[in-house]
């Protein structure tokens, strides 16, 4: 179609005011453009896109645009140009494949106002595969009346939504931008995603999620005062309902440079579970693999919980969460833990988690800064916790195995720097531990009086030199520790004592071998004591 008779078609006169401009386009990427603009089709809109009758004077535009979307689409695909203002819609936007929708920045604004609660402001066809379709530079408001989600999609190849504000908050439990995020919008995998340089304001369900993708990226977006799931790359589907008979994969996903502001404000909270603000994982039936969260500043405010995580990875009861990086990422704030990865009872493994500064993490005091539970087969390394309200630096909980854990800088917690009660054979380099206070700390725990500590196992058997103390008192050791013999002592105190059982003398420190992998600090002092220990071995 010429561009004269499309213009004839929507009923514009030559001289009339801005309003909207369609133009013949292509696929994303098969156009002779710059290198930005074939990835993101990103083109300036052309100077005569201020032709045409003013859409911001109409009561209700939605049936307007998607009869131009519908035409638009059936002739090949291409843009359509929105002036300033406000565009008020009573029913859906339903894209359609090859179109990009084009605003003038936040100066244009799609509002939903909806005589009954619609689950929707923009969206597409669920049902079918569409391609090439891209949203540009303008505001959805979803604070009128009965609306709820802003942008909702489904199975799209090729999508590209850049520049893009989703403000208001809504009355109902919803969120701001999905990409066949659930029910649904699920049954069709998309591919080829990217959104970029947009803004999410008071989302209270979700900010920007990915429930079905494959190859995409999550980049250079900011959050402001959003609830729960900021970012979550949540794979969707048990094969319930009917309609869902495949889970859902999230795969080959990067999260990039975003920064993310998440209030625990109940004002900003309607319906769903609390936190985290950055989630990976397919506890709703799916598998999520191979993807990277790298980058981000997370920033949790307006604390009234005890967990509210920073970024949380965790895989589904039959499917897997596995192949994810969660590096050089900053959180600040967490009222829980800073990165918690895993839950019982569901498979999370093949873990990457590396040079991430976590600050001040657990503000209530009750979690660990780096949480593993049910975790297998992963690395942690070169991260940095910083703070004094967190229980322990890292912990590893029930059903960890086969973790490696090294070169990591820890601050001390208020429990002490590492927890392994639910370790099993987890790997402990010696060069993983803190400078604190001049000393290398290797763990420190509180230890009751006539209570006991067990070490468990760097290597197996249990081989190094170890300088062991309490925190006040002077009572030190410094051992030889070879399996399951008796240490070797280098130097110790009076008040410690040494021995191939225990020795179970009072008013000392007991340290004996429990078994090759095991080594037992039992406190005889009188009274509590922090016990530290310091690996020697180089």
């Amino acid at each position: 179609m010429s561009r004269r008779k499309l213009l004839a078609s929507l009923g514009v006169a030559a001289g009339a005011t801005a309003m909207l401009y369609t133009a013949a386009g292509t696929a994303f990427g098969k156009e002779q453009h710059s290198v930005t603009e074939a990835v993101y089709g990103d083109k300036p809109c052309p100077a005569c896109c201020n032709i045409g009758a003013s859409i911001t004077e109409m009561p209700d535009a939605s049936a307007f645009l998607n009869e131009k979307i519908n035409e638009l689409s059936s002739s090949g695909g291409g843009e359509i140009c929105l002036p300033p203002g406000l565009i008020t819609v009573k029913s859906m936007i339903v894209l359609k494949s090859g179109v990009k929708l084009r605003g003038q920045g936040d100066s244009t604004v799609i509002k939903g106002v909806f005589n009954v609660p619609t689950n929707r402001i923009i969206t597409s066809p669920y049902d079918s595969l569409q391609t090439a379709i891209g949203l540009y530079d303008f505001c959805v408001d979803r604070s009128g009346a009965n609306a709820q989600h802003g942008i909702i999609l489904g199975g799209i190849h090729h999508l590209r939504i850049s520049r893009v504000t989703v403000r208001g908050k809504s009355s109902a439990e919803s969120g701001a931008l999905g990409v066949s995020v659930f029910n649904a919008y699920a049954t069709i995998q998309s591919q080829d995603v990217i959104v970029e340089g947009c803004r999410i304001e008071q989302s209270n369900n979700f900010g920007i999620a990915f429930g079905n993708v494959k190859d995409g990226m999550i980049s250079n977006n900011v959050f402001i005062d959003c609830y729960r799931k900021c970012i979550g790359l949540e794979a969707w589907g048990d094969g319930t309902p009917a309609y869902l008979n495949t889970h859902g994969i999230v795969e080959n996903v990067t999260v990039v440079g975003n920064t993310v502001h998440a209030s625990e404000n109940p004002a900003n909270h309607i319906g769903g579970s609390i936190g985290p603000a950055v989630y990976v994982g397919g506890a709703s039936g799916g598998t999520v693999r191979n993807c990277v969260v790298t980058g981000n500043t997370i920033r949790v405010t307006d604390h009234v919980c005890a967990n509210y995580y920073g970024i949380t990875v965790t895989g589904a009861p039959t499917l897997p969460c596995e192949g994810i990086t969660i590096s050089d990422n900053s959180v600040y704030n967490a009222s829980g833990a800073g990165i918690y990865a895993g839950v019982l009872g569901c498979m999370t493994r093949q873990l990457k988690i590396s040079g991430n500064m976590i600050m001040n993490p657990s503000v209530s005091g009750s979690k660990a800064a780096i949480l593993l539970r049910n975790v297998t087969d992963s690395v942690v390394s070169d991260n940095k916790v910083i703070g004094t309200t967190h229980s322990y630096a890292f912990e590893e909980q029930v059903g960890c195995d086969r973790n490696m854990v090294t070169t990591n800088h820890f601050a001390p917690g208020t429990l002490g720097v590492v927890n392994l009660a639910g370790a099993n054979s987890s790997y402990f380099s010696s060069s993983h531990f803190t400078t604190y206070g001049g000393k290398k700390f290797m763990e420190s725990y509180v230890v009751a009086d006539d209570a006991s500590v067990v070490l468990k196992s760097r290597g197996n058997p249990q081989r190094g030199i170890f300088m062991i103390a309490s925190d006040y008192g002077g009572n030190y050791a410094i051992l030889v520790v070879n399996g399951a013999g008796a240490p070797i002592v280098i130097s110790k105190s009076a008040d410690t004592q040494v021995g191939a059982t225990n020795p179970d003398v009072d008013g000392a420190l007991n340290i004996y071998p429990n078994n090759g992998t095991e080594l037992v600090i039992k406190n005889r002092l009188g009274s509590a004591r922090t016990i530290t220990i310091d690996s020697l071995t180089k």
